[in-house]
């Protein structure tokens, strides 16, 4: 078997700390499946210094290849985060030397450039990653993998343009942060980089974020082809994001967690009796003409703030689910005091949005772009 890298994926990784329902170290992964060891990780020159040393450059404006949304960069979130789990061959490590902390530089990537088949452009500062695999070939195709997961934005896999016997990685990166790399001794070798969403949890720590799931009890919402109800949809998604802001050590308040009917004058209220930052509303969009549909990120005219994180969590939504939601300002949302956005990240009338949704994983992709919005709307905020 030629020496190569044969696969590359990403996902996100709890592994239980100390007591408690919610302490996990929360990790993100980029593994590497190769036919056998490589001969040296190498890392770019410049990025061995360590955390305190962050030299800048620009990052490439383009990138050679495709994008590819793997499967395997996966969101493992429910309702309970013991189902997030490490998977079994990467919970125990072989132990060895702590890894020596790698420094990540930084610089801006315009997204049209690097990411060719998303429609939306925009510049935003990601930091990069550079390393190469010594001794190895690539034999996937060279291809830039979306991830989106809030810190890895992306990567790319590639030959070496310098040197035959070698494979270069690029991760791009969202926080600046060091990763720990570990390898994993089988067929296949696994190269494993880490990454500490500690830079995460720093933006979203403490922020209180009021989610209201549309409808509920005797208030069914749209109905899909196949009887899927809006009432269901939101309160999934919210879990899901729900789950997801706990994990960031923020304090998420559901407005309701089971099919009960509530007003919408306790839906505000909640906002306001909470001292939340904002308040997300979740619903789907549906309409009369069955091959008809349209997305929204709806908005509360009242407060100027309203805009600017329904406008990142419609760019969110365009980066990881490849639609793009109509911006309106609404004003029937409700005059509260701290920005209020409805999401209607699907169209539950068309039979194919209903069969999607109907997917694990597409429900987890919605509710963590959902939360990539609201992570850089704080972001901005500073």
């Amino acid at each position: 078997m030629k020496p190569a890298v044969v696969n590359a994926w990403s996902r996100m990784v709890l592994i239980p700390a100390e007591e408690g329902p919610w302490n996990y170290r929360w990790t993100s992964t980029v593994v590497l499946e190769c036919t056998c060891p490589p001969m040296e990780i190498r890392f770019e020159k410049g990025q061995t210094r360590g955390p305190d040393e962050l030299p800048c450059r620009p990052a490439p404006n383009a990138m050679s290849g495709g994008v590819a949304t793997a499967e395997t960069a996966t969101l493992e979130v429910d309702g309970d985060p013991g189902d997030l789990r490490e998977p079994r061959d990467l919970r125990r490590p072989s132990p060895g030397p702590e890894p020596r902390p790698r420094s990540i530089r930084k610089g801006t990537v315009q997204f049209g450039n690097l990411l060719p088949e998303l429609p939306f452009v925009a510049a935003r500062e990601l930091h990069t990653l550079d390393l190469s695999l010594v001794g190895l070939r690539c034999t996937m195709a060279p291809e830039t993998v979306l991830v989106s997961d809030g810190l890895v934005h992306s990567f790319k896999v590639a030959p070496s343009e310098e040197r035959p016997d070698a494979v270069n990685v690029r991760v791009f990166l969202e926080h600046s942060v060091s990763p720990a790399t570990r390898e994993k001794a089988g067929l296949p070798h696994l190269v494993i980089l880490k990454f500490s969403r500690e830079p995460v949890k720093k933006v979203l720590r403490g922020k209180s974020v009021v989610i209201d799931p549309g409808h509920g009890g005797r208030d069914k919402g749209f109905r899909g082809p196949v009887n899927l109800l809006e009432k269901n949809v939101a309160l999934i998604v919210s879990r899901n994001l729900y789950s997801l802001l706990r994990l960031a050590d923020a304090r998420p308040y559901l407005t309701r967690r089971d099919d009960v009917t509530i007003e919408d004058f306790d839906r505000l209220r909640a906002a306001t009796s909470r001292g939340a930052d904002c308040l997300i509303r979740i619903h789907t969009s549906g309409d009369d003409d069955p091959d008809r549909r349209a997305y929204f990120v709806r908005y509360s005219p009242h407060l100027e703030s309203s805009r600017a994180l329904a406008l990142e969590i419609r760019n969110a939504l365009l980066e990881r689910m490849g639609i793009d939601p109509a911006l309106v300002e609404w004003d029937e949302l409700g005059r509260v005091p701290v920005p209020v956005v409805q999401v209607e990240p699907l169209c539950l009338t068309h039979y194919s949005d209903e069969a999607n949704f109907r997917a694990p994983l597409f429900q987890k992709r919605l509710a963590q772009s959902i939360f990539n919005g609201l992570m850089r709307w704080y972001m901005e905020k500073g």
